[in-house]
């Protein structure tokens, strides 16, 4: 968050995988004032992430794609 700030950075994009999972990391940058382009904190300690938030999709019925079941970490 150092480096963004002190170059004006005012949001961030992480693309998909470890960053934009991450709810720490989206809490941190939201502490910071930087707008985070992807899931709300609270919303990504829901769902734990893509692998993990299938079994709540599946709960309610979402049609989700055939993919990986169990966590690869």
């Amino acid at each position: 968050m150092e480096v963004t700030k002190s170059k004006g950075v005012d949001a961030i994009h992480p693309v998909f995988g470890f960053l934009f999972e991450n709810a720490a990391f989206a809490r941190v940058r939201q502490k910071a004032g930087i707008i985070f382009v992807g899931p709300e904190p609270k919303l990504l300690e829901m769902t734990g992430g893509t692998t993990a938030g299938r079994t709540p999709a599946k709960k309610i019925n979402v049609r989700i794609l055939p993919g990986t079941e169990e966590p690869d970490h």
